[in-house]
């Protein structure tokens, strides 16, 4: 698995907007967000079929609330939660 393009915005130098990188057979690799150089906001990463492999969110650059994980057939067979990038019990989001 190769990365073929890596699409981001920059601003000032630093990493901001929408970022994006993709397989080499130009599937969507992963998508997120950044701000300031720091990941923040949803990110998903897909399989090189295309479908989604994991999705979660990032506050300031550190995991946050529920992360879930899918299988090929994107049927979610884990879920994980974060708080401040630590995992923590699924009740505290909500699970």
């Amino acid at each position: 698995m190769e990365i073929y393009l890596n699409k981001k915005t920059y601003l000032k130098g630093k990493l901001e907007g929408v970022f994006k990188g993709y397989y080499d057979n130009e599937e969507l690799w992963w998508e997120g967000f950044a701000m300031n150089n720091l990941r923040h906001g949803e990110i998903k990463v897909f399989y090189e079929t295309g479908k989604l492999k994991y999705m979660g969110q990032y506050r300031f650059n550190l995991k946050e609330g529920l992360w879930k994980y899918f299988n090929e057939e994107e049927v979610i067979n884990n879920q994980e939660c974060y708080q401040n990038n630590e995992l923590v019990k699924l009740n505290k989001c909500g699970i």
